[in-house]
């Protein structure tokens, strides 16, 4: 049971942080986990999501720049998400399955003697595997739209654990995480970047560093409002971390605009083999 508990936890917190880092679905997050068979019932979905959504409430209502009055977001929603798998292991039967009356031009020129296709119906076939081919090749664009988000994703991950260690070592010095997080919002805009993921990273860091048991200062000292060293080695991984932050973006709308690409040619080709 504890496992079970613990492993709402860590689904509901990844999905959370993937949100309020990366900008990512929280449900488009949590059907991964559901595809992936981390989650094997309706009721740790349920879970996942609830706990989801009270991470992001939380992490948006200790958001300074945010509305407290009006706190809104795209929450996770545990039939919403059945739904989406649903039909997602739907569409992947009917991908598998050859329409009916549907003929590759290859089988038409193999057996000319066989088939008699009069020549308004050759016109449509050429015109539905063009389709088929540009679909497939912008099938071909999404995949690697979405490994190139794979991989920054896993880019800002790993700047941020250096920004949280950073964090720890020198909250253990007696730093304040004030200081920090400004000196990093600071550097940032200076670059000429969005700091909104920089503050919410500084976030999630200090309520890590509080749950590890740690004392953790947040006041601000004149050493937060001194010049920047641009070249200090611990200002690299939070320059790193948001500019994947900005390429996940990028990726992401591009994914979504491919996402409904396709969908017009489904429409079409459905239309076009029934």
């Amino acid at each position: 049971m504890a496992n079970i508990i613990q492993s709402i936890k860590d689904l509901a917190q990844k999905a959370s942080e993937d949100y309020l880092l990366f900008g990512n679905n929280l449900n488009s997050t949590i059907i991964v986990f559901y595809q992936d068979d981390k989650i094997d019932n309706d009721e740790i979905l349920k879970r996942v999501c609830e706990q989801a959504n009270q991470n992001v409430y939380l992490g948006l209502f200790n958001d300074e720049e945010c509305d407290k009055s009006n706190i809104q977001f795209p929450v996770a929603d545990s039939v919403q998400i059945k739904e989406e798998t649903q039909k997602s292991e739907q569409a992947m039967k009917d991908y598998q399955t050859p329409p009916e009356h549907f003929k590759l031009s290859l089988d038409t020129a193999a057996q000319p003697n066989q088939l008699e296709v009069k020549e308004n119906e050759q016109v449509k076939l050429g015109e539905l595997n063009r389709l088929v081919e540009y679909r497939t090749t912008f099938r071909n664009l999404l995949s690697s739209m979405e490994n190139i988000k794979t991989a920054e994703m896993y880019a800002a991950n790993n700047s941020f654990n250096k920004m949280a260690h950073d964090a720890k070592l020198m909250t253990a010095k007696g730093e304040s995480i004030g200081d920090i997080a400004k000196i990093a919002m600071r550097y940032i805009k200076e670059q000429g970047s969005d700091m909104k993921k920089i503050a919410s990273a500084y976030d999630i860091i200090h309520k890590d560093l509080i749950e590890s048991g740690f004392y953790v200062k947040t006041g601000f000292t004149k050493t937060s409002s001194m010049k920047i060293n641009s070249e200090a080695k611990m200002l690299d991984p939070i320059l790193d971390f948001t500019l994947s932050i900005e390429k996940i973006a990028a990726a992401n709308d591009m994914c979504e605009n491919i996402s409904k690409t396709l969908g017009l040619f489904d429409k079409v080709i459905d239309k076009r083999t029934k």
